[in-house]
Order: structure tokens, then sequence, then C-alpha cells
């Protein structure tokens, strides 16, 4: 039996706001999503070649994680999210990721974090990419928990005419939503935020999932020439205007805690940024390579080495449920994305369900009071076929076991920098110790076996709550232009 992995102690520090009454009530609770921001996309991390400020100041004054692990691709990291669970135990590992018209969703055997929140009295909300299944009216956000949305449903749209393979895609609640069609998704983002915030009732607690399109493909310029121009050093175009979308990303940020702290909200207010998967490289001139920096970690979004699954997360919040003691912080505790879940939940007053105490950790000692980490291991994928690669860290070891080819590989430092090619493998296992090579330049598995299957026998461990990846073919065709459900 899998290890329940869930604490269930409330820690008050975190879960409760007193406020002038004496009375204590529940924490707003702001989980921000940044569409494959790379490791060295952001300033704090030294060595970017443009410095993001408001990130910084927020990673600054909070907790910066540093043994962040999520998924290769968006919508297993987003299911691991909303659920608590590994996506491989719940069919969504899917490195191809959930296809327009597919039928894969989130289950309905346990709670979404938004359902969860819903019945401790939360008023919830969502605005951005959703990516976890739309072939069904049952399986969008406003039937997952969510009381209001305005955001698209697929893994990408055009950031101005909100369209994906020529068809619509941009929704508020299940109506769809034209207003804002030819406008970059920054601004009606940022005004619904606005209407959220605005409308908040004091006394009942606020949870805004914030996911947000920046800086996923299609690489398009924002509005205004300001982002540019503080780009104008950089000399690669396609970085360059990379470097403009991510500064776009990072004043969002600014102005999303503005408005928090304008209707005076921020000061209980528990905020949670984090990468859905690593920056996706310029590996090659066409569609799906960008131009994230992951550097020096190993290749990026799609693969299971550094560059795709070590995440960027930092944590912060309001004088009233962040702990003076744990702002200014390095992490460097094993995390999952799935142990946002078990730590929200906490800090709401909820029980944990019990198939999310197979995965989920509550992190709040850890975090906030410098407790030992509970997590020894992040298993990061298993797969059951040739299609993907399964991979484990414990400790400072890590193991990639599997022959299934990957996108690309190699490291890409910035441009003009070539990238740096891998070496030759051979076999179906990658081994490495990362406290001593954290960039994996060197795959030991010849030369300690006894730690490969030391490795593979706790990869064997997660095989009773292993799910076969759901189908993913698609069953809905586009309905009038529009990426509609066609079920239910």
């Amino acid at each position: 039996e899998i290890e329940a992995m869930a604490t269930t102690n409330v820690f008050v520090l975190l879960a409760l706001v007193v406020v002038a009454t004496g009375e204590a009530t529940k924490p707003h609770i702001l989980l921000v999503v940044m569409d494959d921001l790379g490791w060295q996309d952001v300033s704090f991390h030294n060595g970017t070649d443009f410095q993001t400020p408001n990130m910084d100041r927020f990673a600054k004054t909070g907790t910066i994680l540093e043994n962040y692990y999520v998924q290769e691709v968006c919508s297993p990291t987003r299911s691991a999210l909303m659920t608590g669970r590994y996506p491989f135990s719940t069919g969504l590992q899917h490195w191809t990721t959930i296809m327009p018209g597919s039928p894969s969703h989130l289950p309905f055997d346990s709670p979404t974090i938004a359902e969860l929140l819903k019945e401790q009295g939360y008023s919830t909300h969502m605005i951005g990419k959703w990516h976890l299944g739309s072939s069904n009216w049952s399986h969008t956000p406003t039937a997952r928990g969510f009381d209001s949305y305005v955001g698209y449903m697929q893994g990408q749209i055009d950031y101005y005419n909100k369209t994906v393979a020529n068809n619509f895609d941009f929704w508020n609640g299940r109506d769809v939503f034209y207003q804002h069609n030819d406008s970059y998704t920054y601004l009606p983002y940022m005004q619904e935020l606005e209407r959220v915030v605005t409308e908040a009732n004091g006394s009942t607690p606020l949870f805004v999932y914030m996911a947000h399109q920046l800086v996923h493909i299609p690489l398009e310029q924002p509005v205004g020439a300001q982002f540019m121009d503080r780009c104008k050093h950089i000399e690669n175009a396609g970085r360059r205007l990379y470097c403009a979308m991510t500064l776009c990303l990072d004043d969002a940020i600014g102005d999303t805690i503005a408005l928090f702290e304008k209707h005076g909200l921020y000061n209980d207010t528990l905020v949670i940024y984090t990468t859905d998967n690593g920056g996706m490289p310029h590996f090659q001139e066409n569609f799906p390579a960008s131009y994230g920096s992951n550097y020096p970690f190993r290749a990026g979004k799609t693969s299971l080495y550094e560059g795709g699954v070590r995440g960027v997360a930092f944590v912060n919040g309001g004088s009233n449920v962040f702990p003076e003691g744990a702002r200014g912080r390095v992490n460097s505790d094993l995390w999952h994305a799935v142990d946002w879940y078990s730590t929200i939940a906490t800090a709401a007053g909820a029980a944990i369900p019990p198939l999310v105490q197979n995965s989920s950790h509550d992190l709040a000692p850890t975090l906030f009071h410098a407790a030992p980490g509970p997590r020894k291991e992040v298993p990061i994928n298993l797969a059951a076929d040739g299609d993907q690669l399964s991979a484990i860290r414990v400790g400072d070891w890590k193991l990639i076991r599997g022959k299934a080819v990957t996108l690309y590989d190699g490291w890409f430092p910035l441009p003009p920098a070539p990238r740096e090619p891998p070496p030759v493998h051979v076999g179906q296992y990658r081994l490495f110790n990362l406290k001593d090579d954290p960039t994996e330049h060197h795959d030991l598995h010849f030369q300690n076996e006894a730690k490969v299957k030391e490795l593979e026998e706790r990869l064997a461990f997660y095989e009773s709550i292993y799910v076969p990846p759901q189908p993913n073919k698609p069953v809905c065709k586009a309905i009038n232009g529009v990426w509609a459900p066609c079920v239910g």
C-alpha cells in the first residue's frame, strides 16, 4: 500500500488569519501558473539576459523553491495541481498533452482543489488556460468547482484572434467570448481579475487560479512599445520577442498583486507561483520550438531531463498569512506540483481526500517553519509502454528509464551560443547524481548498477496506482468555427 503522504495537522500560521474581531478566518489563495517559463528566464536565478523585477521581488521577499518538480508538458502538470495526484495515476500523463476534441479529462473519483475549497466556503474563480478536458461540458472549469471562468480550453491560441487550428477558443463560463477577439490576452485576463477582486466579499475567502498564457508559443508581440524597448539590447530577434513577452508576464504579476493590495485583500492572501514545465528552447526553426532558456540544465519542455521538469517556483503572501521567518529563504527540499493541493487544502481547513493522500504532501511546516521536508523522492513519470520514459528522483539520485526517442536533447545556452550536443547514449537507463552533476552530463548507470536497481525498485513501488493514459484521439470537431464541447 502506498504510504499516505499528506499530513493532517492544521498549521495555524498558514491556515488562520486573525482579523480585528479576534475571530479566525480562512486565507485568500492565489495560484499563478506561468506557461513554459524556463529556469533561466527569471533574473533571480542569475544569468538571464533580461531582468524580471516583479518576479524577483516576490521571489526574494518570499521563499524560492530550488528542487521543485513539475511534469515535462502542461496538461499533466495542470492535472497534478488540480487533483493532487500524479498524472500517471489518473491517465493524464500524455507527453503529447490533451489534444483538441480529446475525451481525456480530470477524473471524477476525487475533488479538484476548486471543488474542495468550494466546500469550505470559498468563492472560486479561474482565468486563463484550462487544457484539462473540454469534449464534454462536465469536463470544463465551471463544472469542476469554479464559480467563474474566462479563458481558453485548448493547449494554445493566438494571443490576438483567440484561434487554434483556425477555430475560435475563448470563453466566459459556457459562453463563447468574442468581445476580446482582437486584444492581447493579457488585457481581458487582467480585466476579469479586476472584476473578481472588486466584487470580492471581504468575509468570503477567495480562491483565484490565474493560469497565464504567457510565454507559450505562438511568439507574438504584446501591445505597447515599452516591452520591446526594454529588450532592444538582445541581438537575437526571437529571444528579443520572447523577452518582451516575459516582461509582459512580469508586469501582469506585479499588476495582480497591486489589485489585491488596492482592494485590501493582500495581507490575507497566500500566493503560489509555478511554471507548468521547463522552457521550450530553440531546438529547431519551426513548431513547436520557442526561445525559452533552462541553461545550465539539460534539454527542456517535453523532456524528463532537469531542463524539462525542474520548475520555477516561489511563494509569498501578505503579513497575516506569510510568516516573516519564511521571507528571504531558498528552500532546497524536494517538492512536486501535487504538493500544492494538500498544502492549500490544509490552509483552508479541509480534510485531504483518500486518493490524494497517496501522492500529495502538506509542506507548510517545511515552507514556513523550516521543518525537515517529508519528501525523500519524487516519481516524475511512470510509463508502461515504449511511447514514454519513466523517471524518479530519490535523494540526490535520478534515474530515467526507457528507450523512447526524445524530441530533442542537449544544452542550450543563450543565443548566439550554439547548442551543446549530448553524448551518445547506450541502453535503456540514464543515472545521474544531481548533487555532483546537476546538469546531467555524466550518466553513471554502467558504473553503479546497484543504484539503478534501487531506483528501479522505487519506480515499481508506484505501479499499484498506475493508470494507462486515457484515450486522446479526438471525438469532437469544431462546431461552427468554435472548439466547443460536443457531448453533454
